[in-house]
């Protein structure tokens, strides 16, 4: 069937031929012929998983929990299973997945794909260290089995691939232990971005959730605003979280545009005081600790029909007071809408097209004035070695990428084009930057 496509951004949309398989073997009769992608949750920034004259094949009803090994902390599950649902089932064994972004709908395949990020990288790395096996369909090569050390290569280039290896179909996870548990979570104020650093550093190794809320919407607030540190505590009678959560909308229903120049600055004052008005920590349940966003999706719908542009960067450490000082300067001159500012410490080697610093995200307005301040924050990431998250920016360019990643974008490339000299395996996101 045909169905129109849209970026959770609403940056990009198209027509395209939509086939949703829901036995093994329509999947593995997919041909060699024609260029297709796979699609989980379709909950993507950009249009990793989809784009124009690509079949999408959507996983969908690949959904199941496959088998869970108590004793080792293994898990195995299939492509689309949503994290929500892997967390319930390991909740009541006792375990708990160490990575996870922000909103249980999020399916391990495209966790896989992008190689997530979750609540303090800094500590717990990114969701492919948790990977010890993926199963992966290839029409050229069939149903391959990777394990991380004995197919090191095409391993490798799956976690964090976009998809482009193949179909991801299954993978096993390790977890680790997590009793029932509450997180006390607590905010500390910070005065602008070089104290969010500060900040940052003082609680990175021992928190269980860390990032910060920074208001950038004019330029004399310098980035005020606060961290939020949760700790998990024991709790035997801590409340296990259902699956009924509200799903995220790639091309759902938009109301109207809230977020404007008037709007922006007078909102985030508002919650910046709500938000620093507890000084003591203050206990939630787990699961809205680490999925914040389940409680505020309506934070996308109010951009409107045009929806945004988040630009999320990692910075060396070793620049990152200077980033922000010329960020604060790009900022004045450019006199962008910038809704939403926030930062998470990383750390690990920089490898392929993952990443590795001091993050800061961006959500901008895309008017003029927001598209001239992302053009000219593009050449800033240039100048001071930062790199771009290429599954949050759906405007960023292949001359960019290219800069910003160096050599280890030619090694991706390079190790693409040999796994799979036919590239089937395409999106919008991977023509955009040359891949």
């Amino acid at each position: 069937m045909i169905r129109e496509l849209v970026s959770l951004d609403r940056r990009f949309t198209c027509p395209v031929d939509y086939v949703e398989p829901d036995r093994y073997r329509a999947l593995y009769a997919i041909g060699d012929h024609e260029r297709i992608i796979a699609q989980g949750a379709g909950t993507s920034y950009t249009a990793a998983s989809f784009g124009r004259g690509v079949k999408v094949v959507s996983m969908r009803h690949f959904d199941r929990i496959l088998d869970f090994d108590a004793a080792a902390g293994l898990v195995e599950v299939e492509a689309s299973c949503p994290l929500g649902r892997i967390d319930h089932f390991l909740a009541r064994h006792g375990y708990t997945l160490p990575v996870q972004p922000g909103h249980p709908q999020i399916t391990v395949g495209g966790c896989i794909a992008c190689n997530a990020h979750g609540k303090n990288p800094y500590r717990d790395g990114l969701f492919c260290d948790a990977v010890q096996q993926i199963r992966l369909f290839h029409p050229r090569c069939g149903l391959v089995t990777l394990h991380r050390e004995a197919h090191r290569s095409v391993f490798e280039l799956t976690c964090g691939g976009f998809g482009l290896t193949g179909v991801i179909v299954s993978a096993r996870l390790q977890a680790r232990p997590q009793p029932r548990a509450v997180a006390n979570m607590r905010t500390i104020s910070v005065g602008d971005l070089h104290e969010t650093f500060e900040a940052l550093d003082e609680q990175a190794a021992e928190t269980d959730v860390l990032y910060t809320w920074n208001d950038l919407s004019r330029p004399s607030r310098g980035g005020r605003g606060f961290v939020v540190c949760g700790q998990f505590e024991p709790c035997d009678d801590a409340v296990e979280a259902d699956e009924s959560w509200r799903p995220l909308e790639s091309g759902g229903r938009r109301g109207p545009r809230v977020w404007r120049r008037g709007t922006v600055p007078v909102l985030n004052e508002l919650y910046r005081r709500v938000a620093c008005r507890h000084a003591r920590p203050v206990r939630t349940r787990r699961f809205d600790a680490i999925y914040p966003i389940t409680r505020k999706a309506f934070y996308y719908r109010l951009y409107g029909r045009y929806g945004f542009v988040e630009q999320q960067v990692i910075m060396p450490n070793d620049v990152r007071h200077d980033y922000a000082d010329a960020l604060s300067r790009l900022v004045r001159e450019t006199d962008p809408c910038v809704v939403l500012a926030s930062c998470k410490a990383f750390r690990g080697p920089r490898s392929l097209l993952h990443f590795r610093g001091v993050c800061l995200s961006v959500d901008v307005v895309p008017d003029a004035a927001g598209r001239r301040f992302l053009d000219r924050l593009d050449d800033l990431n240039d100048e001071r070695g930062a790199i771009s998250n290429l599954c949050k920016d759906s405007r960023l360019s292949a001359e960019h990428v290219r800069k910003q990643y160096g050599p280890e974008y030619e090694r991706f490339r390079r190790r693409l084009h040999r796994f799979d000299p036919g590239r089937q395996f395409v999106s919008a996101l991977s023509e955009r930057i040359d891949l």
